[in-house]
C-alpha cells in the first residue's frame, strides 16, 4: 500500500503551499493498494502458532499474493486491488469556485469472492467462539460498571490524581514513542500492578474528567519543554559571543511564560481560527466518484465423487457518482451487466461447465446500454425544488433451474448449536427491520413535504421454464414475459390538489416454444426486422410457437395529495386501473404440458444432473467415443443428410460442424433414449434415437 502527495500529473511530489507560487495549488493525495487478500484454507494440516516466529513469518509471506501469481480460488476468499485520488481545492482560488470543495475518486479492480461450504462452516464455528468470548467480556464489563457506579466524589478525585501521576510517568518515558495501544501501557509503566490499575482508572473516571486530566498533564509537560527550549537558546553562546562583555539573561520572563500558556490553552481548546476572508467556496461540498470494475461472487461445494458444484453471480462496471451540495444532493448509479450461473467441474476436467440462470438479453436493441441506470437529484440547481428520480432497467432473462435452489439450500444448510449466536443473529435481524421501518417512515414524511418527479422505464424480464433440466437449449419450454413497465410524473397544472403519476405495463404474455433456440432466433429476428417470419429452414418449428396468453396491457393513474394541498374532504390517494382484454388459448398438446408444469418445476429424480459442456478440449477429456456421423435434417421442403464430427461423453452426443471447431453446433441428450434401426430413412445403417 502506498499513500503520497502528488502533483497535477499525479506523480509523487511534495507541494509546499506556503510558497507564494503554490498558494492556490489544491491538495492532492493518491493511494495505491495491491493484492489485499483474505486467505482461508479449511484443509490445512499446519498450525502457524506451533512454528517458530521466523518460520511462521516466512510461511505467511509465501501466502501473500504477487501481481503475476495465481491463487487457488477455493482458499482465497477475496483479493482487493484499488487506487484512490483525493483533491481538496484551495478556497482562495477564484478559478475553481464551481469545482467541489473536496473530490474523491475510488477505483476497485475486479473483486472476486469465492466461498466454499467447508469455509462457511469454519466461519460459523469461529463466530460461535467469538460470541462466547464477547459474552464473557460483556459480563466482566457489567460487573466492573456496577462497581464503578458506587464510587464517591472523594474517591473520584483520588482516581483522577492517581491517573495524572501515572499518565505523566508514561509521557516522560523514553519508550513512549516506540509502542502503541496496550503495549505502550505495559512498556512505559513496567510494573504489572500499575498496568492493571491504569486500565481500571480509564474505566472508572468519566470521559469528560479523563479528557480534562489528559489535557492538564499534556499542557504542563509541553510548557515545561518549551520553557526549557527557550532558556537553552538564551544561554547558548555563538563563536563571537565569547568576546562580549555582557552575558545574556538565560531566565525566561513572566511575559514569555504568559504568552506560552495562552498559546497552549488555545491549541488544546481548538480555538485557533482560520482566516476565511476572500474565500471562494463552492455550492458543491463533496463529489465522490466510485468504480468497481467487476467480479464474481461464487459459492462452491464438493461432492463425495470430487465434483465441484457451485453457483456464481457475476457483475461488470458498477459506477457511482455522488454530489453533496449546500442545498440538495445528487446520486448517479449504473451497472453495466449482471449474470447468474451454475458452475460444475467434474473430476479430471480443467474447466467448469457453465449453465446460465440469469443474464442480460444480448439480442435486444438496447444490448449495448448499461443494465441499470439510476439517478436521484434532490433540489437540483436550476430546477424547481423536489426529488427527481430517473430509472432505466434493461431486459433480463431468467432460466428456471431448480438445481440452483437445491445447491443454495445445501450450501447454507450449516447447523450451529450456539444459542447465543442464533440470538445475536435474530437481534441483528430485528434491528435491521426496525431500521428499515424507521427509514421508510422518514422517507414518507420527507416525500409528503416535496414533490417527487419520476421517469422510470423497466424492460420486461423474461422467464424461461425448460421442460428438461439438463442445460439442453433444444428442449421445449415455457416463455413468460412480465411486461415493460413505464412510470412518469403526469401534468398537475389542471389539478392543484394532487400529484399525478401515469404507470403503464405492456406486453405481458405466456407462450410455448418448441425449443430455446427457436425463441432466441425469433427474438433476434424481431429486433432486426420488427416481426417474426415463419420461413426458412426452421419454418416447421416456428409454426409450433403457441401463445397461451396473448399480450395484456395495464394502465394505472395514481394521484397522491400534493404537498401544498389543504383540502380536508379529499382522499389522500386516488387510483384508476384499466386492463385490456385477457385472451387465453389452449389445445390438447398445450393442455398436456400445462398439467405437467409441476414436474418441470420439480427437482430431477437423479441425484446429480449432468450438464452440457461447451468446449472441445474439455469434451475430449474423458470422452467415450468420437467420429463422424450423418444427421438427418430438413432444408426448406427437402430432407438431407448432413455430416458432423461427434463426441459421445456422458449422456450427450455433441455435434461439431468441423473437427477443429471449439464449440459444438448443438448437442442431444440420449442417456434415457431408446435406439432403434430405421431402414425407411433411405440410408444404410440409419437409426433413430427416441428421448
Amino acid at each position: 500500500m502506498q499513500i503520497y502527495t502528488a502533483n497535477m500529473k499525479w506523480d509523487k511530489q511534495f507541494i509546499d503551499r506556503t510558497e507564494k507560487k503554490n498558494r492556490l495549488e489544491p491538495l492532492r493525495k493518491k493511494l495505491i493498494l495491491k493484492s489485499l487478500g483474505i486467505y482461508w484454507n479449511s484443509d490445512t494440516k499446519m498450525i502457524l502458532c506451533d512454528l517458530s516466529q521466523e518460520k511462521a513469518t516466512a510461511k505467511m509471506k509465501d501466502l501473500v499474493l504477487k501481481d503475476d501469481a495465481t491463487h487457488d480460488e477455493l482458499n482465497y476468499l477475496i483479493s482487493i486491488s484499488a487506487n484512490s485520488k483525493l483533491v481538496q481545492k484551495s478556497l482562495k482560488d477564484p478559478n475553481t469556485k464551481d469545482d467541489p470543495n473536496l473530490f474523491l475518486e475510488l477505483v476497485l479492480q475486479p473483486l472476486n469472492v469465492n466461498l466454499q461450504k467447508a469455509q462457511l462452516e469454519d466461519i460459523i464455528r469461529l463466530l460461535e467462539y467469538l460470541t462466547a468470548y464477547l459474552k464473557f467480556k460483556a459480563d466482566c464489563a457489567h460487573k466492573q460498571e456496577e462497581g464503578i457506579k458506587h464510587i464517591s466524589e472523594q474517591e473520584k478525585k483520588a482516581h483522577i490524581q492517581r491517573f495524572k501521576v501515572m499518565f505523566e510517568k508514561m509521557q516522560r518515558s523514553e519508550k513512549k514513542d516506540d509502542f502503541k495501544g496496550e503495549e505502550k501501557i505495559r512498556q512505559t509503566l513496567v510494573d504489572p500492578n500499575d498496568v492493571k490499575e491504569f486500565k481500571y482508572l480509564i474505566q472508572a473516571i468519566p470521559d469528560e474528567d479523563l479528557t480534562a486530566a489528559v489535557k492538564e498533564v499534556v499542557r504542563a509537560l509541553e510548557l515545561e519543554r518549551q520553557k526549557k527550549e527557550i532558556e537553552e537558546k538564551k544561554s547558548s553562546r555563538g563563536f563571537f559571543s565569547m568576546f562580549s562583555s555582557k552575558k545574556k539573561d538565560a531566565v525566561i520572563s513572566q511575559e514569555e511564560v504568559s504568552q506560552l500558556e495562552s498559546f497552549l490553552d488555545k491549541t488544546l481548546k481548538g480555538d485557533s481560527e482560520e482566516d476565511t476572508s476572500e474565500q471562494f467556496a463552492s455550492q458543491k461540498n463533496l463529489a465522490l466518484s466510485f468504480l468497481l470494475e467487476g467480479g464474481n461472487i461464487s459459492l462452491f461445494d464438493q461432492t463425495p465423487d470430487k465434483t465441484i458444484e457451485g453457483v456464481s453471480f457475476g457483475y461488470r462496471e458498477l459506477k457511482a457518482d455522488v454530489e453533496l451540495r449546500n442545498k440538495g444532493q445528487k446520486v448517479q448509479v449504473s451497472l453495466k451487466d449482471i449474470n447468474l450461473a451454475l458452475r460444475t467441474k467434474y473430476l479430471g476436467a480443467k474447466d467448469f461447465v457453465v449453465t446460465p440462470i440469469m443474464q442480460k438479453l444480448d439480442y435486444s436493441m438496447d444490448k449495448f446500454k448499461p443494465f441499470l441506470v439510476l439517478g436521484v437529484d434532490i433540489n437540483p440547481i436550476g430546477l424547481e425544488d423536489g426529488i427527481y428520480i430517473n430509472l432505466d432497467w434493461q431486459a433480463l432473462e431468467f432460466i428456471y433451474r431448480p438445481l440452483a435452489i437445491q445447491r443454495l439450500t445445501n450450501f447454507f444448510d450449516v447447523k450451529t448449536t450456539d444459542e447465543a449466536l442464533k440470538a445475536a443473529a435474530r437481534e441483528q435481524l430485528d434491528k435491521a427491520q426496525d431500521s428499515a421501518a424507521n427509514a421508510a417512515g422518514d422517507a414518507y414524511k420527507s416525500t409528503t413535504k416535496t414533490k417527487i418527479n419520476i421517469s422510470a422505464n423497466l424492460a420486461s424480464p423474461v422467464i424461461i421454464v425448460p421442460f428438461l433440466q439438463t442445460g439442453d437449449v433444444k428442449s421445449p419450454c415455457w416463455i413468460m414475459q412480465l411486461g415493460d413497465l413505464a412510470a412518469q410524473t403526469g401534468d398537475s397544472d389542471h389539478d392543484k390538489y394532487y400529484d399525478n403519476y401515469n404507470i403503464k405495463l405492456t406486453g405481458i404474455n405466456f407462450k410455448y416454444y418448441p425449443s430455446q433456440v427457436i425463441y432466441i432466433k425469433s427474438q433476434q429476428m424481431l429486433s432486426k426486422t420488427g416481426k417474426i417470419e415463419h420461413q426458412g429452414a426452421d419454418q416447421v418449428e416456428y409454426s409450433a410457437i403457441f401463445p397461451v396468453l396473448e399480450d395484456v396491457q395495464i394502465d394505472v393513474n395514481l394521484k397522491t395529495a400534493a404537498a401544498s394541498a389543504q383540502a380536508k374532504d379529499r382522499p389522500r390517494v386516488d387510483v384508476n386501473v384499466n386492463v385490456s382484454g385477457i385472451h387465453l388459448r389452449l389445445k390438447p398438446q398445450i393442455y398436456t404440458h400445462l398439467l405437467k408444469t409441476a414436474d418441470y418445476l420439480a427437482l430431477p429424480h437423479e441425484a446429480q444432473v449432468e450438464f452440457q459442456e461447451n468446449d472441445r478440449k474439455v469434451l475430449v477429456q474423458g470422452m467415450e467415443k468420437m467420429g463422424r456421423l450423418y444427421h438427418q435434417e430438413k432444408k426448406f421442403s427437402d430432407t438431407v443428410w448432413v455430416v458432423y464430427f461427434v463426441i459421445l461423453k456422458g449422456g450427450y452426443l455433441y455435434f461439431f460442424k468441423n473437427p477443429t471447431d471449439n464449440q459444438p453446433t448443438f448437442a442431444t441428450y440420449i442417456k434415457s433414449g431408446k435406439v432403434t434401426l430405421n431402414p425407411e430413412a433411405g440410408r444404410e445403417g440409419a437409426f433413430t434415437v427416441i428421448c
